[in-house]
Formats: C-alpha cells, sequence, structure tokens
C-alpha cells in the first residue's frame, strides 16, 4: 500500500508540478493614454497599435513600440518624451499570469540633458490596488547636467515592501508620475522592464512528454502490482 501511495504520489507531481523563476521581462504590448505623439519637443518614438485623438493628446491601444522593443535608448530620437500637465498612464499588458518585484524606467544616458531620470515616483496599480512608490536612479550618471540631484538616467521601482507585492495579474498600470529636476514638467521613457516570477496558474492542461510518460509509467506499474497481489 505504501508503494501504491508513493507511485500515485510521482504520478501526480509529475503532472502538475511548476517551478516557478524570476526573470527579467517587458511586456507582450501595452496602452498609453493622454501622451503626445512622436516628434512633440523633437523626440521620437514608435507605436504600432491604434492611435485615436484625444483633444490635445492622444491615446496607444493594442499594440507595441518604443517602451517594449527590448531596446534601451541613446537619444531623444528614441526616447518617448511626456508631459506631466498630461497625466498620462501605462498599461502594460502580459500574454500571462505573473507576480511581480520591481520594474526598472529606462530613459537614455550618460547627458547632460535634465529631463532623463527626473521620474521620483510613480502610482503602480495591479489587480485594483494602487501604491504611490518612490524612485531609486540608477544607472549612467548624469551628474554633468545639474539637474537638481536628479544624477542617474534611469529609475528603479521597487514593489518589495508594498501591498502590490505578490498580487498575480497580466496588467500593471503606471500613472501619476511625479518629477523633480531642471525641468519637472517633463519626463521621458525609452524601455520599461519588469522583474517578475511567472504564476502557476500559467502551467498548461497538456503535461509535457516527460511528465506524461512519468505519470503512464506509474499508473501502469500500480496497475500490475495490483494485479500481482490480488492473485
Amino acid at each position: 500500500m505504501r508503494l501504491f501511495k508513493t507511485l500515485a504520489t510521482v504520478a501526480t507531481f509529475a503532472l502538475f508540478t511548476h517551478t516557478a523563476s524570476a526573470a527579467l521581462i517587458s511586456a507582450d504590448s501595452y496602452d498609453a493614454y493622454n501622451v503626445r505623439l512622436s516628434g512633440n519637443g523633437g523626440w521620437a518614438h514608435t507605436y504600432n497599435g491604434t492611435i485615436s485623438s484625444n483633444g490635445s493628446t492622444y491615446n496607444y491601444t493594442n499594440g507595441s513600440g518604443t517602451l517594449n522593443d527590448g531596446l534601451v535608448g541613446t537619444g531623444s530620437n528614441d526616447t518617448q518624451l511626456f508631459q506631466v500637465a498630461d497625466n498620462s498612464s501605462i498599461d502594460l499588458l502580459f500574454d500571462s499570469l505573473f507576480s511581480f518585484s520591481e520594474l526598472s524606467l529606462y530613459s537614455y544616458g550618460p547627458t547632460t540633458n535634465g529631463i532623463p531620470g527626473s521620474i521620483s515616483g510613480v502610482n503602480v496599480t495591479i489587480n485594483g490596488i494602487t501604491a504611490f512608490i518612490s524612485s531609486q536612479g540608477f544607472g549612467p550618471s548624469n551628474a554633468g547636467s545639474s539637474n537638481n540631484g536628479r544624477d542617474h538616467s534611469h529609475e528603479l521601482i521597487d514593489l518589495s515592501n508594498t501591498a502590490l507585492f505578490g498580487l498575480v495579474s497580466n496588467k500593471v498600470t503606471l500613472s501619476g508620475f511625479v518629477t523633480e529636476g531642471n525641468y519637472p514638467q517633463f519626463y521621458a521613457i525609452s524601455e520599461v522592464t519588469l522583474d517578475a516570477t511567472a504564476s502557476s496558474s500559467n502551467v498548461s492542461t497538456v503535461s509535457e512528454p516527460s511528465a506524461m510518460a512519468l505519470m503512464l509509467l506509474s499508473v501502469l506499474t500500480l496497475v500490475r502490482l495490483r494485479k500481482n497481489t490480488s492473485k
């Protein structure tokens, strides 16, 4: 009987086990609301989805572009410029479920431009729960820009000590950007990455071949043992 239980446990483990590990990922797609078109202020970015007018600003939906192309910007020609007064928001969308521990907002640098690295905090929303999180600067030093203490090009948003840590979702919303520095009316982003762990809910209902083979072997062994013990 103990052997039967052991084999059954092995079969179940083979079928349902899933090892989750953290990885650095970008959104599969994103929507952005109340943003300026490429070319605004001489800065350029791309977006391949639907772009619709919202008065003086635009909404980007159902697409991808500069913010998730896997490339950190090298200048204003491949970095999206935002204006704080527009109250822009960004929905980062994923094809699978993840929990998130931190995210990185890249601009470009090193540079003497006073805009990269100006984000001091942002609202992050996951599953309807919002937390304002102050940023930590990292990356190339922008000391030459004398940007009022904003000495790095990029910002790290750490979720670990917030109510958002461990929440599982396929969507992360960024809004309410707060800035400081010489040009606090602007901020710029060229790429967004997230430190994420895949949820066990992503496990396919169809087992991998090795797991299925192990399960079938275990079941056949159980059947054979039962026949032998019943003789």
